[in-house]
């Protein structure tokens, strides 16, 4: 059992002293961005460092000795103090078996050639308003699950009925006192429970997989209602988010077992739709997320805690904005920092996919074989090392194996509006001259 130190990350509720249509990716993709390219003045020509690249010795991939924690947070970093309870946790039975409450990770954020290996869940939380008891304090965590998205008269949730589930069980933790806190739960030899031990594998939207995404859920436990002498687990929201015309409402709700229904954060009888569950994967490999200020969050954070990875920073709408907006790529191999490793973000034109040397797959179009370099004439690379907080990411603690760009401006231009343009990142070696691994794929509409 885990204690949690108070305060381990900032809340938007408590900002006082000392607290700190998804299944994109066309050929459309690669002329928007080689127009968007062209805006900056870049060259035509396919970069010669990538050429290089590509020509590589078929050096096989080092085998990973440990796991890496590589962050997806797709939400905002301020977490609300708003109590997003399970859908019948207030009734006279209390919770029942298969209720949950889910974030979704859709192919938005996910798309990629092969697998994901997920090392482990970020969720935040706070005691149930209802306990009255003392501090240290021993709560239940709920049991999370992985859920496949599937597409239906309700747009993307998760599939209940035929999906595949995989659960994972964290046990009890202590806390110190009342607040808003964020539980890492980690996988790998260092845990007890041999479930725990193992990363979860789930497939990637694309070529090789119809699924959709992924949703992670949080189990409710059987029974547990308010009690004021008994501390419970309750969900609790990013601060923030964004939801344009060309995005789903929400990527968080809830689902009652027992009226098997549905309700997506924003709906009737469910949270606002300002917060999203605040849950974050981490990954065993490279990942690539997006930071906007039109991911919304906490504007010109005096902390620069504050992330703006939020959905907005995906759906960011930037080409048609009232006023010019900025955007950034933030790359990470958690624990590969000292490695000299060569972050290179691409343009994913396409869903073929391409083997480089040593096993690592890229997403691309062959007809449009130079749309892989446009990022890389911009300048748009460099080494994986250590992130300082409160950089252009913002950020609460160093992160460690990051390679982030500042913040690009965004020109108001309407030849962009609506086109999807994704984004994947190729990790090399230039010590070994060989080809390390690839993150997922994301898409940025602006």
């Amino acid at each position: 059992m885990g204690t949690l130190p108070a305060g381990d990350l900032p809340s938007a509720s408590r900002m006082g002293p000392g607290l700190g249509p998804d299944g994109v990716g066309n050929r459309g993709a690669g002329a928007a961005a080689l127009a968007w390219a062209r805006m900056g003045g870049m060259p035509d020509s396919f970069p010669r460092l990538l050429a290089m690249a590509l020509v590589a010795t078929a050096t096989p991939l080092l085998a990973q000795t440990s796991l890496s924690y590589s962050r997806i947070d797709f939400s905002n970093a301020y977490r609300m103090d708003r109590q997003d309870e399970f859908p019948n946790y207030r009734s006279k039975l209390g919770n029942a078996e298969g209720d949950f409450v889910y974030k979704m990770f859709p192919a938005l954020v996910l798309r990629g050639a092969g697998k994901l290996r997920v090392s482990g869940v970020r969720i935040s939380f706070t005691v149930g308003n209802d306990y009255k008891g003392s501090f240290p304090a021993e709560i239940v965590l709920p049991r999370i699950a992985f859920y496949p998205l599937l597409s239906g008269l309700q747009g993307l949730l998760p599939d209940v009925k035929g999906g595949k589930r995989i659960v994972l069980d964290p046990g009890k933790i202590s806390v110190v006192k009342d607040g808003v806190f964020v539980y890492e739960l980690r996988l790998g030899p260092q845990q007890k429970q041999a479930a725990l031990q193992k990363p979860v594998v789930l497939d990637l939207p694309g070529p090789r997989s119809k699924v959709q995404g992924w949703a992670v859920a949080l189990l409710a436990p059987k029974g547990q209602k308010p009690n004021a002498k008994q501390a419970h687990f309750i969900p609790v929201p990013s601060f923030g988010e964004l939801h344009r015309k060309s995005a789903l409402p929400s990527y968080s709700g809830s689902y009652d077992s027992r009226l098997q229904v549905f309700r997506r954060y924003g709906s009737v009888g469910a949270p606002s739709s300002n917060g999203e569950l605040a849950i974050e994967l981490l990954v065993d490999g490279p990942t690539l997320e997006a930071f906007s200020d039109a991911a919304g969050g906490l504007r010109k954070d005096p902390r620069k805690y504050e992330t703006y990875k939020g959905i907005g920073a995906y759906e960011n709408g930037l080409s048609t904005a009232a006023t010019p907006g900025w955007f950034g790529l933030f790359a990470q191999w958690e624990g590969r920092q000292k490695d000299g490793l060569l972050a290179l973000p691409l343009i994913a034109a396409g869903n073929e996919i391409l083997r480089l040397p040593g096993g690592a797959e890229l997403l691309w179009d062959s007809l449009s074989p130079a749309s892989l370099g446009l990022l890389l004439q911009a300048g748009l690379f460099g080494p994986a090392l250590t992130y300082k907080r409160q950089g252009p990411a913002g950020h609460f603690k160093d992160q460690q194996g990051v390679w982030s760009t500042a913040r690009l401006p965004i020109p108001n231009d309407g030849r962009l509006k609506g086109i999807p343009i994704s984004i994947q990142c190729l990790f090399v070696s230039p010590k070994f001259g060989r080809f390390e691994g690839v993150s997922n794929t994301i898409t940025l509409r602006f």
